[in-house]
């Protein structure tokens, strides 16, 4: 990314922080920010070399914002109904060499979490969401 590319990004983040994500590059989900947090990594001047170090180190994606529905959920042995959201990913297979060349690409399998509408975190082995199955419904 050249600077200028850096300037505009961290232009666009401050102006309309509610409308991105950044996600560390790690796995198990937490520690993302949303919002006015975002705010937070961001340098005072945005000509500057200097960057935080959370956000050198993670994603920022544009967010998503699917529809919610009414389910069940068990939480703290508590069976209760809520307002959540579900997310769908794709898990795929890249092997390649040192020359760039793809020897495998394929998708392996899929995952759909759901977790309570106001969590801004995704993990299922951190507590925040629980695995779900899709349904598809037509209209």
């Amino acid at each position: 990314m050249t600077k200028e590319e850096r300037i505009e990004l961290f232009k666009t983040l401050s102006v309309n922080p509610e409308k991105f994500v950044v996600k560390p590059q790690k796995e198990g989900g937490g520690n993302n920010y949303y919002n006015r947090d975002i705010l937070t990594l961001l340098p005072e001047n945005f000509d500057s070399d200097e960057i935080n170090n959370i956000l050198q180190n993670s994603i920022i994606m544009e967010r998503i914002f699917p529809p919610n529905f009414e389910t069940y959920i068990i939480k703290e042995n508590q069976l209760k109904i809520a307002d959540c959201v579900s997310e769908f990913s794709i898990y795929g297979v890249v092997l390649s060499n040192p020359e760039n060349t793809y020897l495998i690409n394929k998708p392996a399998g899929f995952l759909v979490r759901t977790k309570e509408v106001d969590c801004n975190e995704g993990g299922v082995a951190s507590g925040f969401a629980a695995i779900d199955l899709p349904s598809f419904i037509t209209q």
